[in-house]
């Protein structure tokens, strides 16, 4: 396994950087970039060093490696903007290539792993080819009454303030703004929870949707996400958990009973 830190700036400057920057690859990867994310922040990262397998620690040391990386794609890198800093695990391939396949021990367990440069590229027709193999070995078919479409998302800071009155009318949850920094409210929230393989954990409302995502990361919206799914799962506070069985954020009452 090999690990990669990373800076996650809040949103700054729209012009601080408009591509995704890279350095000269080496044998290990692309190295460190800088780039802009799809909600309009900025990702400086990874690191590469080998790790134990789920490790995720991070220390001053990775991230001052991390900065003089960056510093020579970037004279000026704002610190004081950053809001997360974090590492991620990812497997490599004895073999220095893709591993795709069917499992040699588990039969109709598909492998699909140690996926490294030009992994992200790579994705859609991976993606495709693996389903085309399982198709083949479990002779499946596809269903013509297959709907591809989703019911509409409304979110609240692509409507024009017309619109979002509207929206208010119909669902006065959508009004309520329960994460600031994202411009997150209940309805959208709600809305998340009750769709097919909808949200049941804050990870799952902050995968989708985006709070606990900003600024605070979450200091102020997590305790009402928490409650939100609680009362639409019917299930008490202590049951919600963060992510996986077993991260319950509140574990048992503060005081009384």
């Amino acid at each position: 396994p090999r690990k990669g830190c990373y800076f996650l700036l809040d949103h700054i400057d729209p012009n601080f950087a408009h591509h995704t920057i890279f350095m000269c690859p080496t044998k290990v990867g692309k190295g460190v970039l800088i780039a802009p994310t799809t909600s309009m922040n900025y990702i400086i990262g990874p690191t590469n060093t080998e790790c134990e397998t789920n490790d995720t620690s991070t220390s001053p040391k990775d991230f001052q490696m991390l900065r003089e990386a960056a510093e020579k794609l970037f004279k000026f890198i704002p610190y004081f903007f950053v809001i997360r800093e974090f590492a991620g695990v990812r497997a490599n391939s004895s073999i220095n290539d893709f591993v795709i396949k069917e499992s040699d021990n588990f039969k109709l367990f598909f492998e699909v792993g140690g996926i490294m440069s030009p992994g992200l590229a790579s994705s859609p027709a991976i993606g495709d080819y693996v389903s085309e193999v399982i198709k083949d070995k479990l002779h499946l078919t596809y269903k013509k009454e297959f709907n591809p479409n989703i019911r509409i998302h409304k979110s609240v800071t692509k409507l024009g303030i017309d619109k979002y009155n509207e929206v208010i009318k119909e669902d006065p949850r959508y009004g309520k703004m329960i994460c600031r920094c994202e411009k997150i409210t209940e309805g959208e929230i709600v809305d998340a929870i009750h769709r097919n393989c909808g949200a049941t954990t804050v990870k799952g409302v902050k995968k989708r949707l985006r709070p606990g995502f900003g600024r605070c990361q979450g200091t102020f919206c997590q305790e009402e996400v928490i409650k939100i799914l609680a009362r639409e799962m019917n299930v008490n506070i202590d049951e919600i958990n963060y992510s996986d069985l077993g991260t319950n954020i509140l574990k048992h009452k503060a005081k009384g009973e």
